[in-house]
């Protein structure tokens, strides 16, 4: 059985970027997040919003992708939040301890 595939969506509305993300998040797609990032913040956004629940897979690549972002928004002043993922990606996160790291919203 072939994963969905990987899918990363960018939505900008009134300066806040919406990043849905489905598919598998590794080495080989996580390019296109950091693409969908760097867009974000070149058209002015100063919020990021990163959907992880479409998300079937992901791997230290995007955890690492993620914690990068996480601590340039700290640093350079825009605000980054997370859209929990299924269990199985949620997971990845408190294993590591990254779940107090991050911070969390509920879907709206």
């Amino acid at each position: 059985m072939h994963p969905p595939p990987f899918r990363s969506h960018l939505r900008i509305v009134d300066g806040v970027a919406r990043i849905q993300l489905a598919g598998e998040l590794d080495m080989s797609t996580a390019p296109d997040v950091e693409r969908a990032f760097e867009d974000a913040l070149a058209a002015g956004c100063r919020r990021l919003i990163v959907d992880l629940r479409n998300l079937a897979f992901m791997d230290s690549t995007g955890l690492v992708l993620l914690t990068r972002w996480d601590i340039g928004a700290r640093r350079d002043g825009y605000d980054m939040t997370l859209i929990q993922g299924r269990e199985p990606i949620h997971r990845l996160f408190e294993v590591t301890g990254l779940d107090r790291q991050f911070t969390f919203e509920e879907p709206g």
